[in-house]
């Protein structure tokens, strides 16, 4: 992996993959709804709708036949952080797809009519949420929250742009300190530096600092029925708080173990559920853990009490059972990074830049695995799962398909949190 940044900031990275017969073009700027002012909500999402209405010399019918003509693959996307563009071709018509790219980036059109038919679009895709065209909250946050609102915006800010507002927003925050230009495939090297150094060498640094909110985690918890499923659905969420490349690692490896014994014990030895996800939401600097199953309802309480015992005794695990960490982490994490090595599709690009946004720097394969060989990486990881599960903050949702007795569970599982929450005082 090929990595330079330009005086101006800018940061390029190419991961070339051999033997194929592809080239991948990414571009991802480092703004999203996080950076968005109350009555900028939505704008992130609509200008990245807007991008592919034509740029520079082209207008959108010729921008878009020059897409058909080159026979490309090609999407966006817009996270709370980040907006990405990417372009797949055949590798012969790389060139091209570069110029096309980049220019469309530097010189967008904001024509006032397509703007109009893209908000429409918009709007039905927001209406998505719920049938009154409002978005659902991320329930895990504070209203005032960035991460509480919706990506896409509301209905009366999506309604409100006018294509000065969206150049406004792109002079503010398209510019070359927030910009990672990624490419893989069968890429030419030589040319797509030559490419770079072309569209975006001579753009100033504004040198303007972002100040980002912070995401005001809230504490949620839902306990009740819900007649539309037909087992129990059981959802614990912890805050997770992170800001350096090690912690990423770690964290990793901490999820593939905690699924391993959730699932060793609660599908294999108690035969109570198909299986327990771990996962989590990433955001520069904090996150969200989740842990997911579903059971049966007479199964519910028992799951419940094994998953809060599971997570609480985590840590022991590296001192009860000495081979824990070579015999189970080391090789499911090993597995999982040659299964990412081998699955590098046309969303790779955008995923190293992503990376990029989050570190300080992309690891290749071998420098993931020399950094989980590290001799202290074992202790940190026991030292993580014996802190990072903070049970007076996890947040809970328990639906089942039958009232039961629901006051009695609600008031039994808030004793078994205030209990593990008093071990870790």
């Amino acid at each position: 992996m090929t990595y330079k940044k330009l005086k101006n900031g800018l940061r390029v990275l190419i991961d070339p993959i051999k033997g194929a017969k592809t080239a991948t073009i990414n571009v991802t700027v480092g703004v999203g709804s996080r950076m968005e002012k109350t009555k900028e909500r939505g704008i992130s999402h609509l200008i990245e709708h807007c991008f592919l209405n034509g740029s520079g010399k082209y207008s959108y019918s010729e921008f878009n036949e020059k897409l058909d003509e080159l026979a490309c693959f090609y999407n966006a996307g817009t996270s709370y952080e980040y907006t990405s563009y990417f372009i797949t071709v055949p590798a012969k018509r790389q060139a091209e797809a570069m110029d096309l790219w980049f220019d469309m980036i530097l010189k967008p059109h904001f024509d006032a009519d397509r703007l109009d038919q893209e908000k429409k679009i918009v709007y039905e895709e927001l209406k998505e949420y719920n049938e009154d065209g409002d978005p659902e909250p991320n329930i895990f946050f504070k209203e005032e929250s960035f991460l509480a609102n919706s990506i896409v915006g509301n209905e009366r800010t999506i309604f409100s742009f006018k294509p000065e507002d969206l150049r406004a927003f792109v002079k503010k925050y398209y510019v070359p300190e927030r910009m990672i230009i990624s490419a893989t495939g069968n890429i030419n090297e030589s040319l797509f530096l030559k490419k770079i150094d072309k569209h975006f060498k001579n753009l100033p640094n504004t040198g303007n600092p972002v100040n980002l909110p912070q995401a005001q985690y809230s504490v949620f918890r839902r306990i009740g029925v819900d007649e539309d499923y037909n087992q129990s659905y059981i959802q614990f969420t912890f805050p997770l708080y992170f800001n350096n490349i090690n912690k990423t690692e770690l964290r990793n490896a901490l999820e593939l173990g905690l699924e391993y014994l959730l699932n060793d014990f609660l599908r294999e030895e108690q035969q109570i559920t198909y299986g327990v996800l771990v996962e989590s939401d990433r955001f520069l600097n904090e996150g969200l853990l989740h842990i997911v199953t579903n059971v049966s309802s007479e199964a519910e309480s028992e799951a419940i009490r094994d998953i809060l015992g599971i997570v609480a005794s985590y840590g022991k695990m590296f001192d009860e059972d000495a081979e824990f960490f070579e015999k189970i982490i080391t090789p499911k994490y090993t597995n999982t990074l040659m299964l990412i090595e081998d699955l590098k599709g046309p969303d790779h690009a955008t995923r190293i830049a992503e990376g990029l946004l989050y570190k300080d720097k992309i690891l290749t394969f071998d420098e993931k695995m020399e950094e989980f060989r590290r001799p202290t990486f074992k202790a940190e990881l026991k030292n993580l799962t014996e802190t990072i599960f903070d049970f007076e903050k996890a947040s809970v949702i328990i639906l089942s398909p039958n009232s039961g007795d629901a006051e009695a569970n609600c008031k039994y599982y808030q004793e078994l949190l205030d209990f593990y929450a008093n071990q870790q005082e």
